[in-house]
């Protein structure tokens, strides 16, 4: 019986699909991109900020005080609502902006929403210069965990 060859198979030198080069090494495939989820573009109404409040119960944020066009001497009205402390613009306002332009909490609403020395604070300012409102992150925390259905821990930052 006579031997019959066989041509070998031996790729080509030029770059094959799913190799890399001829080395043995694949060749990276771009993944499809991730689409982000349709989220609402944040209100040009607010101006938001982060402030802690100190020993005297001062809180600021300089961005949204300066957005807010609020200075030393602003007369303000100090009033609480479902957890957020809300200063209004008020000529006859009992409570003044500071020097620095901080908002001072009043210490009745201080311990009533338990702001600690150190305890951080979202301020939310409505740019129409009349309102701030300032919530504690336990709060932040709270509505974030009844939006995704998470049981409450009793934490918060």
């Amino acid at each position: 019986m006579a031997e019959q060859l066989t041509v070998p198979l031996i790729p080509p030198a030029g770059r094959m699909p799913g190799r890399g080069g001829g080395r043995g090494r694949p060749v990276p495939v771009p993944l499809p991109l991730a689409v982000p989820p349709d989220c609402p573009a944040p209100s040009s109404e607010f101006v938001y900020g982060m402030g802690r409040v100190d020993a005297s119960g001062r809180v600021g944020d300089s961005q949204v005080m300066r957005a807010l066009g609020w200075q030393a001497g602003v007369r303000l009205t100090i009033t609480a609502a479902n957890g957020a402390i809300l200063a209004r613009r008020d000529p006859a306002g009992l409570h003044v902006v500071g020097d620095g332009a901080h908002l001072t909490i009043p210490a009745v609403l201080r311990r009533r929403y338990g702001l600690a020395p150190g305890t951080r604070v979202l301020l939310a300012g409505h740019t129409d210069g009349q309102l701030l409102a300032a919530c504690a992150m336990a709060v932040v925390d709270q509505v974030i965990r009844a939006q995704m259905s998470l049981p409450t821990d009793g934490g918060g930052a």
